[in-house]
């Protein structure tokens, strides 16, 4: 009877309008509907009352799936916003030679960009090519800096020896 299988439909629709995996159950919500469809009339006195019912889990469902993809992408505009911030201090960073940097003020700025928040797609790809390449060349830049520091260490070092009133016994010692 047309009027129990729609009513079977209203019971499945009721128990999924508060589940939160939106993409999965908006295929499964079609499917329902597309069934509803096929099922055909029920007695006019039910009709309206039917079909509210099952349109309420919808709408509900649909609410809120709407509102939490308006917050996602509240928050991703958010994130958005923190991780350009960060790739123009980067940027700012590799125009400034004089600006000393270690390794810790990088790992800073890393930790910084990994708690700034989640972007999703070509978005987040752009970004992310971006800040991959200037964080390279700042950690290249303090590699060649770290090898260039000991090298001049390693000349001031030899400087002092030969320098000395014993040098020659130092050099072959």
């Amino acid at each position: 009877d047309n009027l129990a299988k729609k009513i079977a439909l209203c019971e499945q629709v009721e128990k999924m309008q508060e589940a939160n995996e939106f993409m999965k159950t908006s295929e499964q919500f079609q499917a329902l509907q597309d069934q509803w469809k096929v099922i055909g009339p029920v007695p006019e006195e039910q009709n309206e009352i039917i079909w509210k019912r099952f349109r309420a889990s919808f709408d509900h469902f649909y609410e809120r799936k709407n509102k939490w993809f308006a917050e996602r992408k509240t928050q991703e505009s958010g994130a958005v916003n923190a991780k350009e911030a960060i790739i123009v201090e980067l940027d700012n960073l590799t125009k400034n030679p004089d600006k000393k940097l270690n390794f810790n003020d990088l790992k800073a700025i890393q930790n910084k960009w990994n708690d700034s928040g989640f972007v999703s797609g070509k978005k987040f790809q752009s970004l992310n090519k971006q800040y991959q390449g200037l964080m390279d060349g700042l950690y290249q830049g303090l590699r060649n800096n770290s090898n260039a520091d000991r090298e001049s260490m390693v000349k001031d070092n030899l400087n002092s020896i030969s320098a000395s009133p014993d040098a020659k016994y130092k050099l072959q010692s």
